[in-house]
């Protein structure tokens, strides 16, 4: 590079041709990572929660979640016993609802809380007290049916049917 320079530089130029490439490769190689980053982060809320529904089936809470796109599987869940409530998290989803809060008023369920963070969505439900729960994915839709006899909760479909798992391992 140094005898580039100097050859360079004794014919007048004011930046050798060698500096001013390495520069312009500097440059470019640059702006296409500054556009894999744009394109990644943009990327990132692929899906969105269009709307969360609820209805009573006996004793249970039946909660319809229904996204722009289909789910792969159900998110991550957990439970905690007081305050009682049931957490789920969507990764890549954005709160699409337009609210924040929705009231249910059903059996046990009071109401859902929709917290949207960079990368995730997450809906909380506010229950009366501890219950047990069981989630179904049928397409945009999960299903999260919420057991009010405290029994163990059984996953049901949108008919309302006992949902049956599809078992890709015959």
């Amino acid at each position: 590079f140094d005898q580039l320079w100097k050859e360079y530089g004794e014919r007048g130029e004011a930046r050798p041709r060698a500096a001013r490439t390495l520069v312009l490769f500097a440059v470019t190689i640059c702006c296409v990572g500054l556009l894999f980053l744009c394109q990644s982060v943009f990327a990132q809320t692929e899906n969105a929660i269009d709307s969360v529904t609820a209805n009573q089936q006996g004793a249970n809470v039946i909660v319809k979640i229904t996204l722009k796109n289909n789910l792969e599987k159900a998110p991550i869940s957990f439970s905690i016993a007081s305050p009682a409530r049931i957490s789920l998290d969507f990764p890549n989803t954005s709160n699409a609802t337009g609210k924040n809060v929705i009231d249910v008023g059903l059996g046990e369920v009071r109401s859902v809380n929709l917290i949207e963070v960079p990368g995730r969505s997450r809906l909380v439900f506010n229950l009366n007290r501890a219950l047990k729960y069981a989630t179904f994915v049928e397409g945009n839709t999960l299903i999260v049916t919420i057991d009010g006899s405290g029994g163990l909760a059984t996953s049901v479909n949108s008919l309302g049917l006992p949902a049956v798992e599809k078992n890709d391992k015959t």
